[in-house]
C-alpha cells in the first residue's frame, strides 16, 4: 500500500458572484461592460478550466494518476472495511455499481455518498460512478426505477425524438442518486441468432437505422448531465461465443466491417459520446496474425478507433477478467497491454476483489517506473478524464439527498414514457390476408397465457370473442380446447411469451388452423421462428406490462399500428427496412458536440405520405426540421396504385461526412399528420404539363421580380412579428437552466435591404445561462463552464425551439 498526500483543496466555480459598484455610469454602460465582459470570459474561460485540470494533474503522484484509468468493483449495498480501504489509498477514477450493490433510490443514493465521500475525504478526485443501465434485460436499477423496455422497441418506432427523450428520461433517474456514467447504449447489431449473449440487447440489425436511434440516445442522456457509452466496439453483434467466456472471433472482410459492424459507432462519434468500450474480440481484418483482443490491440484502440474514427473522447475496456483475456494472461498484464494499446480506462467486474484490483494498479505503477510505460502516456489519459470530469460536474462533486431521491427519480415519469414507446412501436410485421385490425363482425378466438389477465382486460373491445386461457406452456388439455374453439371461429389471435425456447408453446400454435391465425409474440420478435406459416404476425419485442394495451389497442384498432421491424425475423445480415422519421428538431439532436464539425443528419431519412387519387391538384406538405449546412431536401414522385406517394428527403450527410444516396421511400404517413412546406404532388398527365422550356424562359424575369417581392415582405413581416412579440414580453417567465426569474433581454437591431430586424439575447446572472435567438424560432445556448460547470455539460451549445423553452421551463 501507498501513503500519498492528499490533493490541494480546490476552489469550486458552481458559483462566483461579481458585486457591481452602485453608480449611474454603470447603468448607463451595462450593456457596453456586458459585451466586455462576455468577450473577456469567452477567451478566459477555456483556459481556465483547461488550468483546472492541469493543476489537478500537476499535483498528482504517479499512483493518483494511475488509479484515475481504474473503474472498480465495490461489492455489497454497505460499503465494508476492505472496500473503504481500496477506496482511501488508491482514490480510482471510478467504481461500477452491479447488482450486490442497488435497492431503492434512497439507499443506491446513501451509497454512492458513501463511495465519493471516501474517495474526496481521502484528497482525490471524485468519482466516476458508473452502472449498465441498458433497458430490457440489463438494468442494474430496478426498485423504485423505471423499467425500460429492450431497445428494439425503440428502434420500432422510427422517431429519433423518442430515442433522445429516453435517453433523457435515463439520465434523469441515474443523476438522480448520483450516476453520472452510464455503460450503455449497446451498439452492437443483432446480425447473427446464434450470438448468446447479444441478443435483444442490441438496437437492431440495420446500421444506418441503428446508428440514427443510438445517436438520438446518446444526445438525449448527455445533455441529462449522464455520460453515455457506446459499446461494444467494433461489434460483438456477429459473433457466436461469449466474451465472458471464450475469445469470439468477427472474421469479415474490411469493407463489409465498414459497412456494416463499424456503422453504428461511427453514428455515436458523430453525436458526441463521451465513452467507448472496446470488446474482447479477435477481428482478424484489423489485427492479422495471432489472435487478439480487440482491447489490447493497438491496431483497434488506436488506430481505428482513436485515429481513423477521430474518436476524442475516453477509450474503456470491457471487465477485463472475462475469460476471453484471463484464460491466456493476469490482470496485471492484461491492464498493462491494454493501456500499451491506448485504452484510457481499464474496467473491472463484479468478481473481484480489492487486493486483486489494487495488486492491478500497482503492477500498472511499477510497470511506469520500470521504463515499459511512460508516465506522458499515463498524462494524456488522466488528461482525457479529469477534462470529462470537469464539464460533467464531477469535479465539483456535493451529496444528494437520500431522502428526496425518489422524488428526484420521478418513475411515474417514465413510466408514461414507456407507453409511449409501446403505442409507438407495436408491430404488424406482416399481415398476409388482411385481417388486422380485427372487424367487429367477425368471431374470434383469442387464446392467451391466463397469467396475464390484463390481455383480457385491455382486448376485450370486440362483441363476439370466445376467450381461452391456457398455462404459460400449455398441457394437450389446452391445446384441445384452443384447438378446437378456433375452428368455430373466423381468425383465431394466439399470444406466445418467448415461444422460441418452449416447444409446447409451439405445438399451440402450430396446431391451430394457421390460415386464419394472428400471432402475438409478447416477449421476443424471433418467435416467428417457430411458426413462420401464420397468417399475421404482430410483435411488442418486450413483455413489460405496458405491452398488452398497446397490443391489443393494434388488434382491436383502437391505436394505428406505426413500428415497422427494426430487425430480420430469420436473422438476415443484410435487412433493410428503412430509415428512421423526421419530426421537428429531431435532426438537431444529432448536431456533433464540436460546433465546428460537419452537422450530421440522419443517413436515408425520408417523410413519405400517400396521397389519394381525390387529393391530386392540392399542395401537400411536409414538417421538415429547421435548416443545417448541406444539399437542399429533394422531392421524389412514386405513382401507386390508389394515389401518388411523395418522399420529402433531407439533407443526407452520413457520420463520415461522405454524402450517400438518395434514400428510398419507407413508410407512408396520414395526410393529417403532416405540415409546414416542402412538396406539391402533380399527377402524371396533368395540365400543368403546357409548361414548356420557352414558356418557362419568358416567365423568368416575371419569376425573379416576384421573387423578390415576396423575399422583401417575408423579411418586413418576419421583423414586424418579432418587434411585437417582445413588446408583449418574452415567451418564458423563468430561466429554463435553473428557474430563476430574473432575466435580462436585450434587442440588437439591425437593418436588412432597408427593413428593420432585430434579434434577442436573453441573460440569466443566476447561472450564467445565455440564449441567442438564432432565427426560425430556434434558440442557441450558452453557458458559463465557469460559473456552473454542471449547467454547461447539460445546455452548452445545444440548440431549441421555442415549444422546448417552454417545456423546460415547467420543468423548473
Amino acid at each position: 500500500m501507498f501513503s500519498r498526500s492528499p490533493l490541494p483543496k480546490t476552489v469550486s466555480l458552481r458559483r462566483l458572484h461579481v458585486r457591481r459598484a452602485a453608480c449611474p455610469a454603470w447603468r448607463w454602460n451595462r450593456a457596453r461592460h456586458s459585451v466586455v465582459a462576455v468577450v473577456f470570459l469567452l477567451c478566459v474561460l477555456p483556459s481556465f478550466a483547461q488550468s483546472r485540470v492541469e493543476s489537478l494533474l500537476a499535483a498528482m503522484t504517479l499512483e493518483q494518476k494511475v488509479a484515475q484509468m481504474f473503474l472498480v468493483g465495490v461489492y455489497g449495498s454497505l460499503l465494508n472495511e476492505p472496500n473503504r480501504d481500496l477506496l482511501e489509498e488508491w482514490q480510482p477514477g471510478g467504481a461500477v455499481l452491479f447488482v450486490s450493490n442497488v435497492g431503492t433510490p434512497d439507499s443506491v443514493t446513501e451509497l454512492i455518498n458513501e463511495w465519493q465521500s471516501a474517495v474526496v475525504d481521502a484528497g482525490g478526485v471524485p468519482l466516476f460512478v458508473a452502472t449498465d443501465q441498458e433497458g430490457g434485460v440489463i438494468a442494474r436499477l430496478k426498485e423504485g426505477f423505471t423499467t425500460f423496455p429492450a431497445m428494439m422497441l425503440l428502434t420500432a418506432t422510427g422517431d429519433v425524438t423518442l430515442a433522445v427523450r429516453t435517453g433523457e428520461a435515463m439520465a434523469r433517474e441515474l443523476s438522480a442518486v448520483g450516476v453520472n456514467l452510464n455503460l450503455a447504449p449497446v451498439a452492437d447489431l443483432y446480425t447473427n441468432l446464434r450470438n448468446p449473449i447479444i441478443g435483444r440487447r442490441s438496437f437492431g440489425s440495420e446500421p444506418e437505422r441503428t446508428g440514427q436511434m443510438l445517436a438520438g440516445m446518446v444526445r438525449g442522456m448527455q445533455a441529462g448531465g449522464v455520460m453515455a457509452t457506446a459499446k461494444h466496439f467494433p461489434g460483438h453483434g456477429d459473433t457466436d461465443h461469449d466474451s465472458h467466456t471464450s475469445l469470439p472471433i468477427v472474421n469479415y472482410p474490411r469493407e463489409e466491417l465498414d459497412r456494416v459492424e463499424f456503422a453504428p459507432f461511427r453514428w455515436t462519434i458523430a453525436a458526441g459520446v463521451e465513452s467507448v468500450m472496446v470488446a474482447h474480440i479477435w477481428y482478424p481484418a484489423l489485427d492479422p496474425g495471432e489472435p487478439i483482443p480487440a482491447s489490447l490491440s493497438h491496431n483497434v484502440v488506436t488506430g481505428l478507433l482513436r485515429e481513423e474514427m477521430a474518436f476524442e473522447g475516453l477509450i474503456m475496456t470491457d471487465a477485463i477478467e472475462m475469460d476471453a483475456i484471463d484464460t491466456t494472461m493476469s490482470y496485471a498484464e492484461a491492464s498493462i497491454r491494454a493501456i500499451e494499446a491506448g485504452v484510457d480506462i481499464v474496467a473491472f467486474g463484479a468478481h473481484l476483489g480489492p487486493v486483486t484490483q489494487a495488486n492491478a494498479m500497482q503492477s500498472v505503477t511499477d510497470a511506469v517506473r520500470s521504463g515499459r510505460l511512460t508516465e506522458a502516456r499515463i498524462d494524456d489519459s488522466v488528461r482525457r478524464i479529469l477534462d470529462a470530469k470537469s464539464r460533467y460536474g464531477v469535479l465539483d462533486w456535493q451529496p444528494l439527498s437520500p431522502e428526496r431521491a425518489a422524488q428526484r427519480v420521478d418513475a411515474p415519469a417514465g413510466a408514461a414514457l414507456v407507453g409511449e414507446l409501446f403505442a409507438a412501436g407495436v408491430t404488424i410485421a406482416y399481415d398476409q390476408n388482411g385481417v388486422l385490425p380485427l372487424a367487429p363482425e367477425k368471431s374470434v378466438t383469442l387464446i392467451y397465457p391466463a397469467s396475464r389477465p390484463s390481455i383480457r382486460q385491455y382486448c376485450d373491445r370486440l362483441p363476439n370473442i370466445t376467450w381461452v386461457g391456457v398455462a404459460e406452456s400449455p398441457d394437450n388439455g389446452d391445446i384441445a380446447r384452443a384447438v378446437s374453439a378456433a375452428r368455430d371461429s373466423d381468425i383465431a389471435v394466439v399470444f406466445t411469451l418467448n415461444a422460441g425456447g418452449d416447444r409446447a408453446q409451439q405445438n399451440l400454435v402450430n396446431a391451430l388452423p394457421i390460415e386464419k391465425t394472428v400471432a402475438v409474440a409478447l416477449f421476443s420478435p424471433f418467435d416467428w421462428t417457430a411458426f413462420p406459416g401464420v397468417s399475421a404476425y404482430v410483435t411488442t419485442y418486450s413483455p413489460l406490462p405496458e405491452s398488452v394495451p398497446a397490443a391489443c389497442g393494434v388488434l382491436t384498432g383502437q391505436i394505428t399500428a406505426r413500428g415497422s421491424l427494426p430487425v430480420a425475423l430469420n436473422g438476415a445480415r443484410d435487412f433493410v427496412n428503412g430509415g428512421a422519421q423526421i419530426g421537428g428538431g429531431v435532426a438537431l439532436a444529432l448536431i456533433p458536440r464540436n460546433p465546428n464539425a460537419t452537422a450530421v443528419y440522419p443517413s436515408g431519412t425520408t417523410v413519405a405520405m400517400l396521397i389519394p387519387e381525390t387529393l391530386q391538384a392540392q399542395i401537400i406538405t411536409v414538417d421538415l426540421p429547421p435548416t443545417l449546412p448541406g444539399p437542399e431536401p429533394t422531392a421524389t414522385l412514386e405513382p401507386l396504385e390508389g394515389g401518388t406517394r411523395v418522399a420529402v428527403v433531407a439533407p443526407i450527410i452520413s457520420p463520415t461526412h461522405t454524402p450517400l444516396p438518395q434514400a428510398t421511400v419507407v413508410a407512408a404517413l396520414p395526410i393529417d399528420t403532416v405540415n409546414d412546406a416542402a412538396a406539391m404532388a402533380v399527377p402524371q398527365g396533368s395540365p400543368l404539363d403546357f409548361l414548356t422550356p420557352e414558356l418557362l424562359a419568358s416567365l423568368l424575369p416575371i419569376a425573379l421580380v416576384a421573387g423578390l417581392g415576396v423575399t422583401y415582405g417575408t423579411i418586413y413581416v418576419a421583423g414586424a412579428r418579432s418587434k411585437s412579440r417582445f413588446e408583449r414580453g418574452f415567451i418564458i417567465e423563468r430561466c429554463p437552466c435553473c428557474g430563476e426569474t430574473e432575466l435580462r433581454v436585450k434587442a440588437s437591431k439591425r437593418r436588412i435591404l432597408g427593413i428593420p430586424a432585430s434579434k434577442h439575447t436573453v441573460r440569466c446572472e443566476l447561472c450564467g445561462s445565455v440564449l441567442r435567438e438564432s432565427g426560425g424560432g430556434s434558440w442557441h445556448y450558452t453557458v458559463s463552464a465557469f460559473a456552473n460547470p454542471t449547467l454547461h455539460a447539460r445546455f452548452n451549445n445545444k440548440v431549441v425551439d421555442e415549444r422546448t423553452l417552454r417545456l423546460l421551463e415547467r420543468e423548473r
